[in-house]
């Protein structure tokens, strides 16, 4: 009897000690299980001329979705974190210039809302890197720009850590942003006009004065005139030598 008690305590014991040892070290081995990854930047962008390198930059990183590997499939499915609820979409089956344009209006909703971002310095030679990621979608932008590198804006990205290329999954990426050349142009000035501009044309107002009628001149009525003018003066002539012979002859009656 006694020996079967002693069997049951050491039994016990030992139940207890394996109990204690599972509740230490299982979540140990269950944190263990979740890998972690990273997101390597390299700002660079290829000049005409020359390499820029984007040193001294400031850029924010904020996870958008939770990513869970099915390793039956090799595949990621993602899930919308709360912060993000408004903008949750099946993250597949995005192309890559939607997924360019919920990254411009993610980084917008960043900044108007004040969501909490892991931020990094770039080094000398234009990287950054933000380690300790758990899988999902991660936004990236530049916050802060020094000295000349204003000059070339940056797009903001969506990342996915892992990444699957073909049956490899990568937990450490390496990433390249894209930037352009922004300089603002003034606003150019309204072409001025070369020639005055000239008054309005007034109407001409209508002369309501009658008018004699006039015969139309054909020249029919002209040539008479002298004619008329030539025996008008002959019959003054004639007359006037008449008159003076009458009186002479009643002179000489006398």
């Amino acid at each position: 009897m006694q020996k079967t008690i002693r069997l049951f305590h050491k039994a016990y014991a030992f139940t207890l000690v394996v109990g204690l040892l599972l509740l230490v070290f299982l979540p140990v081995f269950g944190f263990a299980a979740q890998p972690t990854g990273s997101i390597t930047l390299h700002c660079v962008f290829h000049d005409q001329k020359q390499d820029v390198i984007f040193a001294g930059d400031t850029y924010a990183l904020a996870k958008v979705a939770e990513a869970t590997l099915d390793p039956d499939t090799n595949t990621l499915s993602y899930e919308t974190t709360a912060a993000f609820s408004s903008y949750a979409c099946d993250w597949h089956a995005c192309t890559s210039s939607q997924l360019q344009a919920k990254a411009y209006s993610l980084k917008q909703f960043v900044q108007q809302e004040s969501v909490p971002v892991q931020t990094g310095l770039t080094d000398a030679a234009g990287e950054v890197c933000f380690s300790g990621l758990t899988p999902g979608l991660y936004l990236l932008y530049r916050t802060e720009a020094r000295g000349k590198n204003a000059k070339y804006a940056d797009m903001p990205a969506l990342i996915s850590v892992p990444q699957i290329l073909g049956q490899d999954v990568n937990y450490d990426v390496d990433a390249y942003p894209k930037f352009g050349v922004d300089i603002p142009q003034p606003p150019s000035k309204p072409d001025v006009p070369t020639t005055s501009p000239t008054a309005p044309h007034k109407p001409e107002q209508p002369d309501n004065t009658p008018k004699k009628p006039e015969l139309p001149n054909t020249g029919q009525l002209n040539w008479p005139i002298p004619y008329l003018l030539a025996f008008g003066l002959g019959f003054f002539a004639v007359g006037l030598l008449m008159r003076k012979r009458t009186e002479k002859e009643q002179s000489e009656t006398k």
